[in-house]
C-alpha cells in the first residue's frame, strides 16, 4: 500500500534527520506528534505547543502563567526525540533485540534495558513482517510478553517503513480503542492501525508533495 509514497517518505525522513537545525518537514512533524502522543499515553499533560517549543528551541515555558509540570515530562519528551532519531538513522536494518534495547535506553535514560528471553525470542522471530496484520499481531504479543506500548509503537512504525507500508501513530482520540483491541482482538487492532495509516498519510502527504514539486532540498 502506497509504496511510492513510502519510498519518498523514507528518503525525506533520512535526509531531514541528517541535517542540522529544524527544517519543518515530515521528520520534524513526526518527531513532535510521536513525542506528544507518547507522553500523553504515559499520563503526561504537556500541550502540543509545549512539545513543539522543546523540539524547536530546546527550551520550555508554560502556555499560561502559573502552570506546573513534572520535570520528568520534559525529560521524556527529549528522550522521545532521541529514540525516534535513532530509528530513522537505522532505516532498513533488521529489528533485533539489540536494536530494541537501544530504543529502550533512549526512551528511558538511566533505566536498565531488561528484556526477558521470551521477548527476545519474539523479536528474533519477527525481524521483518511484511503485512499490517503481522505487525498488529507482533504489537500485541510484544506488550503481552512484558514490553511497553511506547517502545512497541516505535517498533511498529519502523516495521511499516521497512516493509514499504505507510506507518502510523495512534492519535489520542483512538487511544481507548487501541487499549481495548490490544487486549482482545488483533483483527480489530489491525483495522484501527489501517485507519491511522490513512490519517498519517493525509497529514504528511503535503510535505512529501512539496518535495515532488521541487520545494525540498532533495529535488
Amino acid at each position: 500500500m502506497g509504496e511510492y509514497f513510502v519510498s519518498n517518505l523514507k528518503r525525506l525522513l533520512q535526509y531531514e534527520a541528517s541535517q542540522p537545525g529544524r527544517m519543518g518537514g515530515v521528520y520534524d512533524y513526526t518527531q513532535k506528534k510521536f513525542a506528544l502522543y507518547s507522553i500523553r499515553r504515559a499520563g503526561g499533560s504537556l500541550s502540543e505547543a509545549n512539545v513543539s517549543r522543546i523540539y524547536d528551541t530546546g527550551y520550555f515555558w508554560a502556555d499560561e502563567p502559573g502552570e506546573q509540570f513534572k520535570a520528568e515530562e520534559i525529560e521524556r519528551t527529549e528522550a522521545c526525540f532521541y529514540a525516534f532519531k535513532f530509528c530513522i538513522e537505522h532505516i532498513g536494518e533488521p529489528i533485533t533485540p539489540e536494536y530494541v534495547e537501544e530504543i529502550q535506553r533512549r526512551l528511558y535514560p538511566g533505566a536498565p534495558a531488561y528484556m526477558t528471553e521470551e521477548l527476545r525470542a519474539l523479536i528474533i522471530g519477527n525481524k521483518k513482517p511484511e503485512q499490517l496484520g503481522d505487525i498488529a499481531a507482533f504489537h500485541i504479543q510484544y506488550v503481552q510478553h512484558g514490553g511497553n506500548s511506547r517502545t512497541a509503537s516505535l517498533i511498529s512504525y519502523m516495521q511499516c517503513i521497512n516493509a514499504d507500508l505507510i506507518p502510523f501513530i495512534i492519535h489520542p482520540e483512538n487511544q481507548a480503542f487501541y487499549e481495548r483491541y490490544m487486549k482482545v482482538d488483533a483483527g480489530k487492532l489491525c483495522h484501527l492501525l489501517h485507519v491511522e495509516q490513512n490519517r498519517y498519510r493525509e497529514e504528511t502527504e503535503p510535505l512529501v508533495m512539496d518535495w515532488e514539486a521541487g520545494k525540498s532540498p532533495l529535488a
